[in-house]
C-alpha cells in the first residue's frame, strides 16, 4: 500500500513537472539561491571563527600578557637595549626561566623582512622560548613542534608563508630562509589551515635563531604551574627595576589582553552569517509565493483523491515529497555553486558551512511543504472541487 502511494505521489510530481515547468523552476531557483547565500555567510563566518583560532597560541589557561611600559626616562644598562629604552631584550626573557620565574615566553615581530632563495618577504615573527606551545590548533607534521625547532634551530613556518615566498616549491624541498646577514635557518616543517583562514606569512623563530638585542615592550609568559599572576608581577617587577626604575609592568591574563580581538571576530561571524540568513529568507519568501501556485495547481487532483477515500496523510505525502526533492535538487547544486564561486572569488567555503546551507535549505523546503500541506489538508474535498469546475 505504502509502495503504491509513494509511486503515485512521484506520478503526480512528474505530471505537475510537465504542465508547470516555470513553477519548478522558480521554486528551485530561490531555494538555490538561498542555498549559496547562506553557504557564503556560513561560509565567511567559519572563516572568521578558525583564522581567530589559528592566532591564538594554545595553553591560554597559563598565558599572561605582559606591557612594559616607560614612566620615567633611566639610562639603560647592557641588559636592555642600547641608548634609549626599548623593552625587554631577549638575553633578560631567557633570565626569567633559567630563574624559574616564568616557564617560557614569545613575543612578535610584524612586518620583518626575510628571503627565501633571494625573493623578500615580509613576514610576522613569532619569537619564543622555553616552554611555549605557541602554535596553538595549528597542526603540523610528526615531530614539527616547537621544542624541536628549537633543539635542531630551526624555523616552523605556516602555509601562508610557502605560498608567499616559495610558492613554486614543494613542502619537502623547502630552501632555508635568510633572516639576516650571514644568518639563514632551515625549515622544520608547515603548520596552519588554508591562507585563506590565516592569510599572513609565519615564521616560528626560536630565541636562539634571534639576536641577543631583540627587545619587545609587549610578550606572552607562560607561568609555571602554582605560580599566581600577582606573585609574578611583583617578582618581575623588581627584577626589571633593578636595571630600570622608570619601566612600569602589567600582567593581564592573555584571555583578557585578548578579549577585544576574541569578541570582534565573534561580532564579524555573527554578522556575515546572519547577511547570509536574510538574503535567504528573501529568497524563501519567493518560495514560498511559488510554492504556494504549486500547490494550487494540485489541488484539484488531491480533492479529487481525497473524496475517493484517500487518507489526509497522502495531502502531506505528495506536497512533502515535491517540495522536499525541489529543495534537494536546489541544496546540491548550490553548495556547489557557492563553492565554486568563494574558490574565483578567494574566499572560504567550507564542508561545515555548505553541509549547514544545505540542511537549513532542504529543511526549509518541507517545513513550507508541511504548512501548505495542512492548509490543503483542512478545505473539504468536495468545495475544492466544485470551485474547479
Amino acid at each position: 500500500m505504502r509502495t503504491d502511494l509513494l509511486g503515485d505521489a512521484v506520478a503526480s510530481l512528474r505530471g505537475q513537472m510537465r504542465r508547470s515547468p516555470w513553477g519548478a523552476f522558480l521554486i528551485w531557483l530561490g531555494l538555490a539561491i538561498g542555498t549559496v547565500s547562506m553557504a557564503a555567510g556560513f561560509g565567511l563566518a567559519e572563516a572568521t571563527i578558525s583564522g581567530l583560532a589559528a592566532r591564538l597560541p594554545g595553553d591560554m589557561d597559563r598565558l599572561y600578557w605582559v606591557d612594559a611600559s616607560t614612566v620615567v626616562l633611566s639610562p639603560a644598562p647592557e641588559a636592555f637595549s642600547p641608548g634609549v629604552w626599548r623593552g625587554l631584550t631577549i638575553t633578560t626573557l631567557r633570565a626569567l626561566i633559567q630563574d624559574g620565574l616564568a616557564a617560557g615566553f614569545y613575543f612578535t615581530i610584524d612586518g620583518r623582512p626575510v628571503s627565501v632563495d633571494g625573493k623578500m618577504c615580509l613576514v610576522t615573527m613569532v619569537v619564543y622560548g622555553g616552554e611555549a606551545p605557541v602554535l596553538g590548533d595549528r597542526k603540523g607534521g610528526p615531530g614539527v613542534s616547537p621544542s624541536a625547532a628549537a633543539a635542531s634551530r630551526s624555523l616552523i613556518v605556516n602555509q601562508a608563508f610557502v605560498d608567499a615566498a616559495a610558492p613554486t616549491v614543494s613542502e619537502g624541498r623547502l630552501p632555508p630562509v635568510q633572516l639576516g646577514q650571514n644568518q639563514s635557518a632551515p625549515i622544520l616543517g608547515v603548520v596552519g589551515p588554508s591562507p585563506k583562514l590565516d592569510p599572513v606569512p609565519r615564521v616560528f623563530a626560536p630565541a636562539e635563531l634571534a639576536p641577543p638585542t631583540s627587545a619587545t615592550t609587549s610578550f606572552g609568559v607562560y607561568l609555571p604551574a602554582g605560580r599566581a599572576q600577582e606573585e609574578f608581577a611583583a617578582q618581575l617587577s623588581r627584577v626589571v627595576h633593578q636595571f630600570n626604575p622608570g619601566v612600569r609592568i602589567e600582567v593581564r591574563p592573555a584571555a583578557v589582553a585578548m578579549a577585544s580581538t576574541i569578541a570582534e571576530a565573534r561580532t564579524v561571524a555573527i554578522l556575515t552569517a546572519t547577511g547570509g540568513l536574510l538574503v535567504a529568507l528573501v529568497a524563501l519568501a519567493n518560495v514560498i509565493g511559488a510554492a504556494g501556485a504549486w500547490v494550487l495547481g494540485k489541488s484539484r487532483s488531491l480533492a479529487l483523491r481525497r473524496a475517493l477515500g484517500a487518507p489526509p496523510g497522502v495531502t502531506f505525502l505528495h506536497i512533502g515529497l515535491d517540495l522536499g526533492l525541489l529543495g534537494l535538487g536546489a541544496a546540491v547544486p548550490g553548495a556547489w555553486a557557492a563553492s565554486t564561486l568563494s574558490a574565483r572569488l578567494g574566499l572560504y567555503a567550507g564542508p561545515l558551512g555548505l553541509t549547514a546551507a544545505g540542511f537549513v535549505t532542504v529543511g526549509a523546503s518541507l517545513a513550507v511543504g508541511f504548512f501548505l500541506a495542512r492548509t490543503q489538508a483542512k478545505r473539504e474535498p468536495g468545495a475544492t472541487l466544485g470551485r474547479s469546475l
